[in-house]
């Protein structure tokens, strides 16, 4: 029978199909055994050690008769044993995966036990049942159980008595401690909710120092665990502490659009040297600052609107800190009457009114105003950016003005109300 034929026997029948002999060359042994997720196979001690979960082998099974890849398959069998007691062998057929495709199987958690070393081994069988020799037995040891005890944390430069230390920017040096528990040869931690990293112990049951720079200021918390061999976790230790604010204090305040206005950096670390400064959208500058840290900048806002200023000071031993401060800078025109000065009683009915509206910032061409009640007019700005209006109140009493400049894109100022009473004209 040819090995066409074997094949559709197969297709057919979903059994293994006899191949004349001087046709079919047995699988090869089984390659690239590993466990999941990296562990390549251990033929000598020390193996690996496994903690809890399922056990995953796999191993890569090719038939010589055929080109990797193409329709032909072969079925991998995985043994299992502990190796004080071959006789409790367990194997499990996996198939059909085409030739030299990688094949895996699983086997349950409850199949092994705590303290005890296994062994595990492959091998291939063709279409036509004809099996390779079994690969070499690779090893591992099963460890199931955690470390019982939680770490100890402590830290001269961060320590956990509610006082306040170091700050943002500012590293210091953190131990954890086993307590001789020999089971623990590593420690997991995070500050906060940072992913955790890894650091091995001094030895078995020992202890390792690593260094945390805080990122924010304020109540911060380190989470610390033991580790075994086979990453098991024993129950985590919660270090608390308290980071000082050496952010940059920002002095003064932007409220005008193109007037030069003092802006003071305080610092809020020792040892402060220099400043970065800028506002949002803009080129970042550089100042010195003085022998008692702080220094003055001015500071020229010309677009108006909502504006951010970030600060960094930087110590002569290159720490960095950085403030943020927001400013309203307005952007509203304008008003004046002097036939009718805002809050004051003045003119009357039927008495005319001229108001003028002068630009905070350039590029105001237009105005759009409205009186108390009335429809809302536009005019026309004149050459420096202002415009002038005459309004005769009709009625006397309280009266709101409303005004807001219109630049050429259509976009606007921030609206201002201007308040005036009109006199009642005396009967």
């Amino acid at each position: 029978m040819t090995a066409a034929i074997s094949a559709g026997v197969l297709a057919a029948t979903g059994q293994p199909a006899l191949a004349a002999a001087e046709d079919n060359t047995p699988p090869d042994v089984p390659t690239n055994l590993y466990l999941y997720p990296d562990l390549p196979c251990a033929t000598a001690e020390p193996y690996p050690v496994l903690g809890t979960g399922d056990l995953y082998l796999f191993a890569t099974s090719t038939d010589p008769d055929h080109s990797t890849g193409d329709l032909a398959v072969v079925w991998t069998t995985f043994a299992l044993w502990p190796v004080d007691d071959p006789a409790s062998r367990t194997e499990t057929e996996l198939g059909g995966y085409y030739s030299g495709t990688q094949t895996w199987t699983t086997m349950p958690a409850t199949a092994l036990q705590h303290g005890r070393t296994y062994a595990w081994a492959a091998r291939a069988r063709d279409e036509a049942g004809v099996t390779s020799a079994w690969s070499q037995a690779c090893y591992f040891a099963r460890d199931s159980e955690a470390p019982a005890q939680p770490p100890t944390v402590s830290s001269a430069d961060y320590p956990d008595d509610d006082g306040w230390y170091g700050g943002i920017g500012i590293p210091g040096e953190f131990t954890f401690d086993a307590n001789g528990d020999a089971d623990v040869v590593g420690f997991g931690y995070g500050l906060k909710s940072a992913l955790p990293q890894y650091v091995p112990a001094d030895g078995p049951g020992g202890r390792a120092t690593v260094t945390i720079t805080p990122v924010d200021d304020g109540p911060n918390w380190i989470t610390v665990y033991g580790m075994d061999e086979a990453g098991n976790r024993s129950p985590a230790t919660s270090y608390y502490f308290r980071v000082n604010n050496t952010a940059p204090v920002i002095e003064g305040r932007l409220t005008e659009p193109g007037v030069a206005t003092p802006i003071t950096f305080r610092p809020g670390m020792p040892d402060v040297v220099e400043y970065r400064y800028h506002l949002d959208g803009e080129p970042e500058q550089t100042v010195a600052a003085g022998p008692d840290g702080t220094a003055t900048v001015s500071l020229t806002d010309n677009r108006g609107g909502q504006r951010t200023l970030t600060v960094t000071s930087r110590t002569a031993a290159g720490l960095e800190a950085t403030a943020t401060r927001s400013f309203l800078v307005r952007t509203e025109p304008f008003v004046s009457s002097p036939d009718y000065p805002a809050g004051a009683a003045s003119g009357g009915v039927g008495v005319p009114g001229v108001f003028t509206f002068t630009p905070r910032l350039p590029g105001v061409v237009r105005y759009r105003y409205t009186f108390l009640g009335q429809p809302q007019r536009v005019v026309d700005a004149d050459s420096t950016g202002g415009a002038s209006v005459t309004w005769t109140p009709t009625k006397a009493g309280q009266t709101l003005l409303s005004v807001r400049g219109i630049y050429p894109d259509g976009s606007s100022t921030a609206g201002t109300s201007y308040q005036f009473q009109v006199a009642v004209t005396p009967s």
